[in-house]
């Protein structure tokens, strides 16, 4: 194997994770625009604001 395979070998190697990580980005990018941005547990989680404070369920009592 001479030096020019080696270079290819690489660079098939290094585009091929750009591309999978790339997909998973993308695919978690998608599923939180259409889907889980709507639970506010998993807001909570992701939430980088230290200011962010989860919402006590607090019942009111009905007499």
């Amino acid at each position: 194997m001479g030096n020019e395979e080696y270079v290819i070998a690489i660079f098939t190697i290094l585009g091929s994770l750009v591309a999978v990580v790339s997909l998973v980005v993308l695919g978690w990018w998608v599923m939180w625009k259409l889907f889980l941005s709507r639970f506010q547990f998993i807001r909570e989680i992701l939430a980088s604001d230290p200011q962010i404070k989860p919402k006590s369920k607090l019942r009111r009592k009905e007499s």
